[in-house]
């Protein structure tokens, strides 16, 4: 049975991304991608106009299958909501997709094209960002305003959200080598709860206390 236009296009897609997380974008050639998608070289411009475009769509494609594969998109959060309830939800949804999309069953590429990005960032390291990223992290700025209203400058506010964030990644990217350190069986216990409970507390804690310290600051 003859493939349609879209099979075509995400064969494409896929040994774009593997080609390119292997090679890279220079080393990769449009020849090499087309026969291994079992396409001709006019179903690229047809497709996705150029190997520049290509690459773009491969690399927000790994970090769609790493992220976000069913297309979910960050909580609704309700206006009325207690902003530490916000910030609590925002977390608990993190690593519930976490587990969803455990790591382990996804391809090895996805990862390997992305960090690649990220270290040699392109035009499509800008569209990830803007796409993908900003919106979240606005999302987490708006709550940490909310929880300490009296930090008002935007360089404090981000480096509070980077330091929560990079909790909730920690845990994403480097459960292999937390195995090492402490013994699968011990990183095995570590679910979504128990991973979202801990973050959770102590984010909320060394929030309240960032609150305190700067009451007193004011009140000095």
């Amino acid at each position: 049975m003859a493939s349609g236009p879209e099979d075509t296009k995400a064969r494409i897609l896929e040994a774009a991304a593997k080609l390119f997380a292997d090679k890279g974008f220079d080393s990769a050639t449009v020849r090499e991608i087309c026969q291994e998608a079992g396409a001709n070289l006019q179903a690229i411009s047809y497709h996705f106009g150029d190997k520049a475009s290509l690459y773009v769509e491969a690399v927000k494609y790994a970090h769609r299958l790493m992220h976000d594969p069913a297309g979910k998109q960050i909580p609704t959060l309700p206006g009325e909501m207690a902003p530490e309830a916000k910030l609590e939800l925002m977390i608990r949804a993190f690593f519930q997709h976490m587990f969803e999309n455990d790591p382990l069953r996804r391809p090895d590429w996805c990862q390997r094209l992305v960090l690649r990005e990220f270290m040699n960032p392109t035009q499509a390291c800008r569209d990830l960002v803007d796409e993908f990223i900003r919106p979240a992290n606005e999302q987490f700025v708006g709550i940490i305003q909310e929880i300490l209203p009296g930090v008002t400058d935007r360089q404090t506010q981000q480096l509070l959200v980077w330091s929560l964030v990079g909790q909730c990644t920690f845990f994403r990217m480097h459960r292999s080598v937390m195995g090492i350190l402490v013994g699968e069986d011990v990183v095995a216990t570590l679910d979504a709860k128990r991973l979202s409970d801990h973050v959770v507390k102590f984010t909320l804690a060394a929030l309240a206390q960032w609150r305190e310290d700067a009451d007193g600051t004011d009140k000095g």
